[in-house]
């Protein structure tokens, strides 16, 4: 899967967490990768970081190219 991941720690007296970001070519990327981290990848392998974590919060945006926004005026 092709995907750039980052992740930064933050913290305060009352909570810590990871804020987790990721980019990708196409949302199928995400998919896959999240399937992956949960459900394992079919060896029963999953994300380790996964029983220790929990999601709070999630966002998806799209941030289109120069030619798809070309695209739409052809």
């Amino acid at each position: 899967i092709e995907i750039l991941r980052h992740s930064m720690p933050y913290g305060s007296l009352q909570e810590a967490g990871l804020v987790f970001a990721s980019y990708c070519r196409t949302p199928q990327n995400f998919t896959l990768m999240l399937k992956s981290m949960v459900e394992g990848d079919g060896h029963g392998h999953t994300d380790q970081l996964m029983q220790y974590t929990q999601a709070v919060t999630g966002q998806a945006f799209f941030a289109p190219s120069l030619r798809w926004f070309q695209n739409l005026s052809a």
